[in-house]
Formats: structure tokens, sequence, C-alpha cells
């Protein structure tokens, strides 16, 4: 179908009234497009902080599991044992248990387990800002945690197959399910920059 000149006027003047009123402020809704820049969580809080915000929430990705012709390996009940900065990484401790549910015998086993992840902070803010200019608090849409680099280091459970190890725990479970797994911290980074702290877009 061809467009007419007017048809086709009317449309971009529709199009030019809709990003305009994206651009304002105040009590009508931001605009949707977005862009998020990358950051280390350490810019925007200590260690500690963080500690204490994902250890409120990790737990609402537990427990996982994977299950495989009559073997079961769940993993839960998370603690955070510790937390350093800069280059925001954690460590964890898990309970684990392995499950054999077919054949001769059947039987399960228990233990624990620990991993290390790093983070990376995702502020999400209006497209308009470029890279290396100021976020301001008001334009923080989201700002989230999110695991990235996960690395299985230890495994304690007796009686269990030689396939179940350090390399099978990360690589079939811990990190499918939980890289890139996030918890907001959006008040944290509208809280840094309130104070005085300065986060730029990257």
């Amino acid at each position: 179908m061809k467009l007419t000149k007017t048809a086709i006027i009317g449309l971009v003047l529709a199009v030019s009234t809709v990003a305009a009123s994206g651009r304002q402020r105040g009590n009508v809704e931001l605009p949707s497009v977005s862009r998020v820049s990358i950051k280390d969580p350490c810019e925007v809080a200590s260690a500690g902080t963080l500690k204490s915000a994902l250890a409120a929430r990790l737990g609402d990705y537990f427990p996982i599991s994977e299950s495989k012709d009559g073997e079961k390996v769940t993993v839960s009940e998370p603690s955070i044992t510790d937390a350093t900065c800069p280059n925001f990484k954690i460590r964890m401790k898990v309970s684990a248990r392995y499950q054999k549910t077919r054949g001769f015998p059947q039987f399960s086993a228990s233990g624990t387990a620990r991993f290390s992840s790093r983070l990376e902070l995702r502020v999400s803010h209006p497209i308009t800002i470029g890279s290396g200019q100021p976020i301001p608090a008001g334009d923080v849409r989201k700002g989230d945690a999110c695991l990235t680099d996960i690395n299985a280091t230890e495994l304690n459970i007796n009686n269990v197959p030689n396939w179940l190890d350090n390399g099978w725990l990360g690589e079939h479970l811990l990190e499918p399910f939980l890289v890139s797994k996030c918890v907001d911290v959006t008040n944290l980074v509208r809280l840094y920059i309130q104070q005085g702290g300065v986060l730029k877009a990257s």
C-alpha cells in the first residue's frame, strides 16, 4: 500500500510527539528506551553492605537440582561466607545431596559444597545519557547485582560416583542455573548518588 504525502507527514509528526513526550519528567512515565551500564558493585557500596543485600535475596534461587538416568543432585540453603572488594566477589557454602533412585542399591548421601562468583552491577538508565556522563539518581531505573563467573571450589559428599566432582557441579548445575541471576540493588545505587557519589555511564 502506497502512502500519500499527507499520510507520511502525519506519521512523522505522531512519532515526534511521542518522542517528545517521552523526554518529559515529573509525574509523566519515563521513556521506555534504556541502556545498561556495567559497573563494579563496589563503586556504590562496601563489601559488607553488598553482602547483606545479597544474603537476603539469593536464597530465592535455591534449591536447584539436576536429574538424569535415576540420579539426582541438589544444592540448597546458600550462605555467603565471604565478600571482597574491589571487583566484587562472593564465596558461598551450600548444602548438597546426591540421590540414586533407580536400580540397586538406591540411596542418598548428603554433604556440603562451596563455590565463588564475581558479580557485576547493571544500571539501567535513559539512552540519552552518553558514555562518561554522570547518571542522576532520578534517572536510575534499575540497578541489579548479577552473578557472572561461577567457580565450584569444593564438594564434600561421601560415597558418590566419580563423575560427581567440582567440575560437574559447576558446569551442569551452578552455572546453568545461577549465571546472570540478579538481586535488585536499585536503592543502594540511588542512595550512593544522592549522597554525592558519581556513577558514570559506560
